[in-house]
Order: C-alpha cells, then sequence, then structure tokens
C-alpha cells in the first residue's frame, strides 16, 4: 500500500505523540516571547546551556520580579553609600580643583561630574545583577558599560579578546563626532573591539572587563541563575492566580431548582420539580436587569446563591516556598528584609560581602578606568563609608568614644551624623556671638552654673572654690 504523502510543511521534530500532546501545558505570561510556553520548552528559561541566554534571562528577571529587582536596588545602594573621588595625591590644590568641579557639576556646560556619577551607580547595579562588569571608553572620552549579552569574551590563555554589538544603527550616530568609517563600524554586529586590522582601533578603542570566572574562561554565569527555575514557577504561579482573578470579574447568581432524592418513596415525585424551560425562562424574566431591593416569593425547592472564586485561592502562604529560596540567593541583606527583629549579625554579614566586593572587584575596575579616560579635573581613585555596616548603636558609641579621646574630628563627627561640617561652623560663631544666651540650655541650681558663667560651684561655701 502506497504511504500517504507529508502534509505541506511537515517537520519531524514538531512531531508529538497523542499521549505527549494530552499532558503537555500551555502557560500564557502576556509577553510576547512567552506566549504559548510549553511545559516541553521552559527549560530554556530555567536551565539555559548558553551564557548569553543566562545573561538575557537574568536581566529580564530582574526587571519583571518583584524580589529580584528590590535586592538589586538595595544591595547597589548599600554598595554605593558614601561613594566619593578622592585625589591620589591630596593636595590643597587637587582638593580644591576636585571640590569646584563637584560643585559645578549641573550648572556648567559639558561637566563630567554626572556622567561619572551615572557610569559608577550603572556600574554598581550591574554588578550586583551580571557578576561580570564589561567597560568601554574611546581615548579621552567618557566610559559606559557594554550588556553581557551583547558581547562574545574571550581571555584564553591569558590574551584577552572582546567581540561587541553596539546595538546602534547608522541613524543613530549620525550627526555625532563620528566620521563615515566609525559610524559604518560601530552599527555593524559582533565588531572585534581594539582590532589590528582596523586603523586606528587599537589606539582609539579601550575596554576593561571584570568578572568572577576563572582567569582563562571567559566569562561567569551571573548568580541569579541558581534561582531561575524559582523564579519560573513564581511566574507561573502569578499567570495561574491572575486567571482566577480575570474569572473573578464574574459573579454567578445560581438558583437551584428541585430537591435531592434521600429515599426511594420520593424518588418518584422529583420528575415533578426538575429543571424545565418554562420555569427557567420565568425566573430568569423576573431577575434578568433588576438591580437594588428585589422581594420574590419562591418554592422550597428553589434555592438562590452567589457563586464567586474561592477566597482560599488568594491565600498568601503559598508564596512562602518561593520568597524562602530566593532568600538564600539573596544573602545576608534579603534576610534582613524578612526579619521580624533586628539582627546586628546580618548587617555585619552584609558589610564583609560589600566591602570584600568593593577591594577586590569593583573597585579596581572603577580605579583603573578612571585613571584612563578623560573627564577627571586630577587624577582620583574611588573611596566609599563603611559605617553603614555597623550597628548604629554600637557605631554612634565608637564615634563618641573616639572624639572625646581626641583621635577623631569633629568634622569627622559632624560628616558621620549627616551634618556639613562648614554650615555648622557658620552657625556656632552665630550663636557664640551677641545672641549668645539665647541658644544656652538652663539650668538650676542642682545641675550647677552655666558654662562660663562666674560663680561659685554647687556645694561649696562662699569663697571657696573661687580664686
Amino acid at each position: 500500500m502506497k504511504a500517504k504523502s507529508k502534509p505541506k510543511g511537515y517537520k519531524a521534530k514538531q512531531h508529538r505523540s497523542d499521549a505527549t500532546a494530552k499532558c503537555s501545558i500551555d502557560f500564557s505570561f502576556g509577553d510576547v516571547n512567552s506566549q504559548n510556553l510549553d511545559i516541553n520548552d521552559a527549560r530554556w528559561r530555567e536551565a539555559p546551556d548558553d551564557i548569553k541566554e543566562g545573561f538575557k534571562q537574568a536581566r529580564r528577571w530582574w526587571k519583571a520580579n518583584w524580589f529580584v529587582g528590590q535586592v538589586i536596588n538595595l544591595r547597589t545602594a548599600f554598595f554605593n553609600h558614601g561613594f566619593e573621588l578622592v585625589p591620589r595625591e591630596p593636595s590643597k590644590k587637587n582638593l580644591a580643583k576636585l571640590k569646584q568641579w563637584q560643585e559645578d557639576g549641573e550648572g556648567v556646560k559639558d561637566n563630567t561630574w554626572p556622567a561619572v556619577m551615572r557610569y559608577v551607580g550603572e556600574a554598581v547595579r550591574e554588578w550586583q545583577l551580571m557578576d561580570n562588569l564589561i567597560t568601554f571608553w574611546r581615548t579621552k572620552e567618557l566610559p559606559f558599560l557594554l550588556p553581557a549579552e551583547k558581547v562574545k569574551y574571550s581571555d584564553a590563555m591569558g590574551v584577552e579578546k572582546l567581540w561587541a554589538s553596539l546595538g546602534h544603527t547608522q541613524k543613530d550616530l549620525e550627526g555625532g563626532e563620528f566620521d563615515d568609517k566609525e559610524i559604518k563600524r560601530y552599527s555593524t554586529k559582533n565588531i572585534l573591539l581594539k582590532d589590528p586590522k582596523v586603523p586606528g582601533a587599537e589606539e582609539e578603542e579601550n575596554y576593561l572587563v571584570t568578572t568572577r570566572q576563572l582567569r582563562g574562561e571567559g566569562l561567569g554565569w551571573p548568580e541569579l541563575y541558581r534561582v531561575f527555575r524559582t523564579l519560573s514557577q513564581n511566574e507561573s504561579m502569578e499567570v495561574g492566580e491572575a486567571q482566577y482573578a480575570m474569572m473573578g470579574r464574574m459573579v454567578v447568581e445560581q438558583h437551584k431548582i428541585g430537591f435531592e432524592a434521600r429515599s426511594s418513596a420520593l424518588a418518584h415525585k422529583q420528575a415533578n420539580f426538575l429543571w424545565d424551560k418554562e420555569r427557567s425562562d420565568d425566573i430568569l424574566k423576573l431577575f434578568n436587569g433588576a438591580m437594588g431591593h428585589l422581594r420574590t416569593v419562591t418554592q422550597f425547592d428553589h434555592k438562590i446563591e452567589h457563586v464567586w472564586i474561592d477566597p482560599a485561592k488568594y491565600d498568601g502562604d503559598k508564596w512562602e516556598t518561593i520568597v524562602n529560596r530566593l532568600m538564600w540567593w539573596g544573602g545576608p541583606l534579603a534576610w534582613m528584609m524578612m526579619a521580624k527583629a533586628a539582627s546586628p549579625y546580618l548587617l555585619d554579614m552584609l558589610g564583609k560581602q560589600m566591602i570584600h566586593e568593593r577591594r577586590f572587584y569593583v573597585g579596581p575596575h572603577l580605579n583603573r578606568v578612571l585613571a584612563a579616560c578623560g573627564g577627571l579635573p586630577c587624577p582620583c581613585r574611588v573611596k566609599w563609608c563603611e559605617d553603614i555596616f555597623r550597628d548604629p548603636r554600637l557605631a554612634w558609641d565608637q564615634i563618641k568614644f573616639l572624639t572625646t579621646q581626641g583621635p577623631l574630628s569633629l568634622t569627622s563627627a559632624l560628616q558621620s551624623a549627616g551634618r556639613n561640617p562648614e554650615t555648622e561652623g557658620e552657625l556656632k560663631e552665630v550663636e557664640a556671638g551677641a545672641n549668645r544666651a539665647r541658644f544656652l540650655p538652663i539650668f538650676d541650681a542642682s545641675h550647677g552654673k552655666r558654662p562660663g558663667e562666674p560663680g561659685k560651684p554647687p556645694g561649696t561655701k562662699t569663697g571657696e572654690g573661687q580664686n
């Protein structure tokens, strides 16, 4: 017997057995790239083999997931607390230059301080999300980050090569400071940066890559990869709950007629009370369009109910398994977010984590980039404050002790309190002037005289204690 021909457009790899087709589940995620996601195809979201796909998924979850987004943003804020640029040679001239440059940041055209701040903030956040930093800049120009999913990086045997797809069109680059060759180059996909075959590229183009991966192994996977499966499960649960909520837009008014025959003696009478079209039409005629208060008379076998979604479907307990697994990824910061009581040990653990990353990864990266590119008034290095990682009460006790004993300056103490030392100094001078008495605290006799007021100390006889 002649075999039947295959349908037009048939692809063997798309064929599935009836059993598989019946067991498949379609999810609708409201996303063009995730519509009709089949259970058999979900693995690319939960455990991708390609590292670029891993980077794409990490950025997608940061954008879409409420827990991941909050942890990344808070990590960035803790990491960047107290950020400042300090001159490598802290002379009065350099300090004055740096201060003037920062003060004029928003008021002077082409000032680079806001751009440097933006770059640093983006770099810290990108590190928290991707665990890789890829900075690109052209000689004497400000740096910017390259998304990890848009590059290919190799450092085999310690020799670095970086291919990038900048994602710009020729129209994007027209009208700027680029000639025709540069416009063509930077609008092309997968270009080799610092390509020795391209005239001027080696001298003009610069990049720096920092990663947690072993040297010689290229870029490393983002740590968020560890909870991709959890995040995928969370999204599926949210989609399911959203579908319940969509059904909840409709409340069903159900009219139950007839009765349950609990004995054979009543079974023959039940037929007289079963549903029939005439009775159903009469009921609908009475209730359709009726609003407000309605009085009605029914038979004993006519019961009216309003059917809605079971509230238990919205019980928050079902999210505990998701949150618990995400907390292990989020580390000390996530545990602090969810803790029911303050724990200084978690703050100390977070500090150890942040300081380690500042010292070994992000700090050296930023220092090398800012030293190599243009735009700074003098050679600078980055610096962060570590006070935020101490318990507030212990931190203030330490400041009080160091200030009273002498090693800590009043200026540093004011800065720790978030005060401007110059402003406070001017106010203190005003208080010490003609209106000095208005600002002095009131003391009663049992607490002694006010500072600087002549008189005998309390508890002494006349003439004692005086010169």
